[in-house]
């Protein structure tokens, strides 16, 4: 799969979401990470709205995690330059993908199954 290609469909697909002003996505062997900006009343059903979008994309055993935070567009812009063999690259996205965990992150997609 190409995963700069999948990033530019989901970002494609996201900013055209009711709410959503700007969104920035990475996409690993595993999760993809998205970051947006909204000016949404209902963080939920937005956050619910854009990782259903983003699971749309990619094939289901991907992780998603979105997040509406202050600067997280940036954090996930720094990792353009970076690939799989970058230092402490693994440590770099857990952290973020922590940090994301803060915001909220939509409906549960069925009872069986993790969300992200």
């Amino acid at each position: 799969m190409d995963r700069e290609q999948a990033a530019n469909t989901i970002s494609s697909l996201i900013v055209q979401l009711p709410n959503v002003n700007d969104v920035a996505t990475l996409v690993t062997d595993e999760e993809v990470l998205v970051a947006y900006e909204t000016d949404s009343d209902n963080r939920f059903e937005t956050a619910d709205q854009v990782k259903k979008t983003a699971l749309s994309a990619v094939p289901r055993y991907y992780h998603v995690y979105v997040s509406d935070g202050d600067n997280m567009i940036q954090q996930i812009e720094a990792f353009s330059p970076l690939d799989s063999t970058s230092r402490n690259i693994d440590q770099i996205i857990s952290k973020t993908i922590k940090e994301m965990l803060k915001s909220p992150q939509g409906r549960s997609l069925n009872k069986g199954e993790n969300a992200n």
